[in-house]
């Protein structure tokens, strides 16, 4: 309700008031209100930023702490494992040199200790007058078996014999069989050669797995 009384009406009782400051000075007094409560949102403000900015520091410095620690374990890794590259690279070629050995060995057979083995076999009225072996390379492929019935064969040997009787040298083809590695054997020829008067008789011997030294196998047996 307007406290202003029209005129020709008398109001009893109301409180007198009276406004003696221009309105000028008013509207400075409301202004330098407006003015602090602008200074206290922007002091608010900037405590708030500055809490901001403080807690972004600090995080980022935890980052950068956590990252420095890990790359200091990184480096300490990295040069604890450099003590034990030059092991593990001898330990790379000894496991190759020995793939390697295996490998090239694999189908390997001690002619030598064989050659007494088959010498055991001959008879004594016969005489040992040549050896020739036939034998792949561990890259080359296995020997093919002569025929459907017969047995196959990792390598061949053939042997020579001269004897004044034909069949001085069926005993050893009879009992050759159980040569170590015996795959096969048979008589490829005898012919009677004048000028020695003795008959020179042919035998081919075909040799199994069986015959492989295995110097360097695995203890199950394997080359790999």
């Amino acid at each position: 309700m307007s406290d202003r009384t029209p005129p020709g009406e008398l109001k009893v009782g109301g409180q007198p008031r009276v406004q003696l400051l221009p309105v000028s000075v008013r509207a400075r007094e409301k202004a330098r209100g407006t003015r602090r409560r602008l200074v206290i949102l922007v002091v608010f403000s900037m405590v708030v930023v500055g809490l901001g900015v403080a807690a972004a520091y600090l995080n980022e410095r935890t980052a950068r702490q956590a990252l420095d620690a890990a790359n200091s374990q990184t480096t300490a890794l990295l040069a604890e494992q450099a003590k034990y590259a030059e092991a593990t690279r001898l330990a790379q070629l000894v496991n190759l040199t020995e793939q390697a050995q295996k490998t090239v060995t694999g189908t390997e057979i001690q002619w030598y200790p064989l050659a007494v083995a088959i010498g055991e076999y001959v008879p004594s009225d016969v005489t040992w007058a040549g050896l020739a072996v036939d034998a792949p390379a561990p890259w080359e492929p296995t020997l093919v078996p002569e025929g459907p019935l017969r047995q196959p064969r990792v390598a061949t040997v053939k042997l020579v014999f001269e004897s004044v009787d034909f069949g001085s040298v069926a005993p050893f083809v009879e009992n050759i069989h159980t040569l170590y590695g015996f795959s096969d054997v048979k008589i490829l020829s005898t012919e009677f050669q004048d000028d020695l008067d003795v008959y020179r008789t042919t035998v081919l011997l075909t040799l199994t797995a069986d015959a492989f030294s295995g110097r360097f196998a695995s203890p199950d047996g394997s080359t790999n």
